[in-house]
């Protein structure tokens, strides 16, 4: 047990490591879903101010800010810092 959470942890600080490079890069994503994860109070003002889902080209999780709705195409994002949510492992905005 001791064993497995020592090598889990190893993989969550390379992962980590991995992702804390792009800050500041241009990704490109593609979008899964909304995100559900929000409890009534910090649910954002409206449902169009929740963060997609989205994964990049290198498999990084995205928070996604600023998606034109409906977007079915791979599309440039700029990673813009660690993630607010647990799932994701960087926040970042659409670039039009």
């Amino acid at each position: 047990v001791e064993r497995a959470a020592a090598v889990a942890a190893l993989a969550k600080e390379g992962r980590w490591a991995f992702a804390s490079r792009r800050i500041g890069t241009l990704l490109v994503a593609m979008a899964e879903y909304a995100d559900n994860d929000y409890t009534e109070d910090d649910a954002p003002a409206s449902q169009s101010d929740a963060p997609l889902h989205a994964i990049s080209a290198e498999y990084l999780k995205l928070e996604l800010r600023g998606l034109p709705p409906d977007r079915p195409t791979p599309f440039v994002c700029r990673a813009m810092g660690p993630a607010t949510g647990a799932w994701a492992d960087l926040s970042a905005e659409f670039v039009p």
